[in-house]
């Protein structure tokens, strides 16, 4: 059951923002506090940040009617990788996925906290997204959260916020969408689609024109901070000649280029993993959107219409909040709404990176209240029938004595049998299993040898990829294995270079399909895929049904 009032701290690289949610019978959410505290971004490492935290914390969290907090985390902190996996049964997934996080998460995974979430499946691979932070700065900061009363019930990266903000404040949405949300330390840049979604974090951010101004006109990191949100906002008018105003100006159009390349190459890598068109819309969250003309200048530069994103669009504003709201864009409440929107019924995307220890802490504090009703109806349930069976037990006590007495010897007998036949069950297993490898020793080296002398003779073909899918769970023991291999590969069209490959190309691949059907080894060919869209290569995916006559 979903607790009907929730505390989230949404934590970034230069504030700490405290919200108090609770949720009507409708499932709409209510914003009942509001509450920011500054924290330095400029400090030079990560340590010294979590520390800032601490203190902002400290502010934030006197008033409250809930110590239940979630925590959310920025993009400088935690990680995201997509990755793809066969779709393989859920028993093996997990074996599957600690395999690819130790690739993928560039830090020992007892230093990190990691979690999964399955972001699309098409019944051949899964896409899933990998988020990862390290445990130390997670327990430095969920240390001080505990000190000053809030208890972290989830810790979750700003990205996934970011996309349950969205799909809770713009259900009707229908197409790809990209959120850009422009942080102090990093910047999301969040594909969204009515099924998936897609998210890349770079260290483009505003830091980047705060550098800029600083080492243009000489200033500490605290006053070209203050300079750029006074300009950029509109705030302080300088005259248009003035030597700030102009680098200023100068640092912001170099950002926004950047950043137009930034999206650019976003777009290019989003129809690469997942296809498709780029997004038909950009909604601005986050710090840029105080910016003033930003939105129309990414809207010329991009040819994109861009729209500031809404969090509170359905979100009802409490009397006690309204005063803090209005200080502020409510594009910079995206990520905040985001951790409140499981109240609403907006699970997906669901990831917890809360140190391994407290997460258990954590579900173990959970199931307590229910533990306890059982156990007080066990209890309960218990005492009417306790009296009645007290003397029909001591009665029994006294004939299972009787009877362990008389059986002991046949359960030593007993006992040896089951030692022998386990024994014997082992030696059969591994007899059958020296007969299996005496059978298909040499198969392998005769079967990839015979591979290559086919791909010898297409020319300019080579593959990238062969792995082996073991049969699916449920298959009998005396049915006969059936081995797949899955191949990936690239074909070169020396003729045409520079251009889609020709049709001779296609019968190339065409013909090595045909040759690989005629191996002794291969029963059939399936699953037969082609991705031309590489100028001079062909990309080709199938699977090899392994012929059980020749097994490998």
């Amino acid at each position: 059951m979903l607790p009907r009032t929730i505390r989230a701290l949404d934590i970034g690289a230069s504030r700490v923002m405290c919200g108090d949610f609770g949720v009507a019978k409708d499932r709409t959410l209510t914003l009942r506090r509001l509450s920011v505290a500054p924290c330095d971004a400029s400090v030079s490492s990560d340590t010294q940040w979590a520390g800032s935290v601490a203190h902002a914390f400290g502010s934030l969290v006197a008033e409250s009617a809930s110590n239940r907090a979630v925590l959310g985390l920025p993009g400088h902190l935690a990680l995201t990788k997509f990755i793809k996996t066969p779709a393989v049964h859920p028993s093996k997934r997990d074996k599957i996925l600690q395999f690819e996080a130790a690739q993928n998460i560039p830090y020992p995974l007892s230093e990190v906290a990691w979690d999964h979430t399955v972001v699309a499946q098409d019944g051949l691979d899964l896409e899933i997204m990998l988020a990862a932070a390290k445990v130390e700065l997670l327990d430095e900061l969920c240390r001080a959260a505990i000190a000053v009363g809030v208890r972290p019930a989830a810790a979750v990266p700003g990205c996934l916020a970011l996309c349950r903000a969205f799909r809770y404040n713009y259900p009707e949405v229908n197409e790809r969408v990209l959120i850009l949300a422009i942080g102090a330390r990093s910047t999301h840049l969040l594909f969204v689609e009515p099924e998936r979604y897609f998210v890349r974090t770079t260290t483009l951010a505003g830091n980047t024109i705060t550098q800029s101004i600083a080492e243009e006109l000489n200033l500490e990191p605290t006053k070209a901070e203050s300079l750029k949100v006074q300009v950029l906002s509109g705030a302080v008018e300088l005259p248009p000649d003035s030597a700030a105003r102009q680098a200023v100006q100068r640092a912001a159009d170099a950002f926004l280029s950047r950043l137009q390349i930034e999206i650019t190459r976003s777009v290019v890598n989003l129809r690469r993993h997942a296809g498709g068109e780029g997004p038909a819309t950009i909604y601005l969250a986050g710090g840029g959107t105080r910016a003033k003309g930003w939105t129309e200048a990414l809207a010329a530069r991009l040819d994109i219409a861009v729209h500031a994103f809404d969090a509170l669009r359905r979100v009802k504003v409490e009397s006690p909040a309204i005063e803090a709201v209005a200080k502020r864009s409510p594009a910079c409440l995206a990520e905040l709404v985001g951790l409140a929107a499981p109240l609403a019924g907006i699970q997906n995307p669901d990831v917890n990176l809360l140190p391994p220890e407290l997460a258990r802490r954590e579900t173990g504090r959970r199931r307590q209240p229910w533990l306890l009703a059982a156990a007080a109806l066990v209890a309960a349930a218990a005492v009417p029938p306790l009296w009645y069976y007290t003397g029909a037990v001591k009665q029994a006590e006294q004939q299972l004595a009787q009877l362990e007495a008389e059986m002991r010897p046949a359960r030593a007998v007993q006992s040896r049998t089951a030692a022998n036949l386990a024994a014997l069950e082992e030696v059969r297993r591994q007899i059958d299993a020296l007969h299996g490898l005496v059978a298909s020793k040499s198969n392998w080296i005769n079967f990839l040898t015979d591979l290559q002398s086919r791909l010898v003779k297409v020319e300019d073909v080579w593959l990238e990829r062969l792995a082996v899918s073991r049969p699916p769970v449920g298959v009998t023991d005396s049915a006969p294995e059936q081995l797949h291999l899955v191949l990936s590969g690239r074909l070169l069209d020396r003729k045409n270079p520079l251009s889609k490959v020709s049709a001779a190309s296609n019968a190339r691949v065409k013909r090595l399909l045909a040759s690989f059907k005629e191996s002794r080894f291969i029963a059939d060919v399936e699953n037969e895929r082609f991705d031309n869209t590489q100028p001079g290569i062909l990309r080709f995916d199938f699977t090899l049904v392994v012929d059980t006559e020749n097994p490998l």
